[in-house]
């Protein structure tokens, strides 16, 4: 087979070919606009509890941290958070 022979097939089936592109198109279009719109945000935190000179004071320090992750955590990923989160955005473009 030449390109020739591939341009000699392409015109004899070009109509076929561009139907199934335009056809292609239109199941993709229809898809994308019919799914629903879906946000998803992740976040990273860093929590530090005081400062310290020595390593006991800085251990006491690590576990107030942890404790207070856990805590900050629920907090965060609550209802409360997200309703306010929709609440706010409503209408509006959010640029963070």
């Amino acid at each position: 087979m030449t390109i020739l022979d591939l341009v000699r097939i392409i015109r004899t089936n070009l109509k076929l070919l561009l139907l199934s592109m335009l056809l292609g198109i239109v199941v993709a279009a229809g898809y994308t606009l019919t799914r629903p719109v879906e946000y998803q945000a992740t976040s990273t935190a860093q929590i530090m509890a005081g400062a310290s000179n020595d390593a006991s004071a800085a251990m006491v320090n690590q576990q107030l941290a942890n404790q207070r992750s856990g805590a900050y955590a629920q907090l965060a990923s609550g209802s409360g958070v997200a309703d306010r989160v929709v609440a706010l955005s409503k209408g509006a473009r959010l640029a963070w």
